[in-house]
């Protein structure tokens, strides 16, 4: 989002939420959730070393903890819902990365997509994906549906 490269050029966000964590080798990162109309939000994160990178979205740590960054952007999110907005629904793109082919689901995006099935129950969100931009989503059932989904296309034409 944004000027980045390798993120879709979604710049129409009304706010933005920053967290930084460390991971158990004392890397610093920076997460973001963007947020857009119809509490939608979408999540990405870099490491701080890379903030200034334009391609920080697309390089890889070699910190080999993704599950664990990864759960805790997903902690993050939980954490917004219960205590920040109850109907926020949110997505994520898995960006290729440098040595991924951007034609192809990325590593990123199939991660994404297991973890968001695995977290967040149909029964409470609607799971959405959209293969070719690499993007997941959930859309939270307490929202309004049915705004939400041609809402997301838009963002992607």
């Amino acid at each position: 989002m944004g000027k980045e490269t390798g993120f879709p050029r979604l710049t129409d966000y009304k706010n933005t939420w920053l967290y930084f964590f460390d991971d158990s080798k004392g890397n610093r990162y920076i997460v973001r959730l963007e947020e857009f109309e119809y509490d939608v939000y979408f999540i990405k994160f870099h490491l701080r070393k890379d903030k200034d990178n334009p391609k920080k979205y697309q390089i890889e740590t070699h910190v080999n903890e993704p599950i664990k960054v990864i759960g805790t952007c997903l902690q993050i999110m939980l954490d917004f819902l219960n205590e920040k907005c109850k109907t926020a629904s949110f997505g994520a793109v898995g960006v290729a990365s440098l040595d991924e082919s951007e034609e192809d689901q990325s590593q990123r995006f199939r991660i994404y997509e297991l973890l968001f099935k695995n977290e967040f129950a149909p029964v409470d969100f609607i799971h959405a994906d959209m293969p070719k931009a690499n993007a997941t989503f959930i859309i939270n059932r307490k929202a309004d549906v049915e705004k939400i989904l041609p809402y997301i296309a838009t963002l992607f034409e």
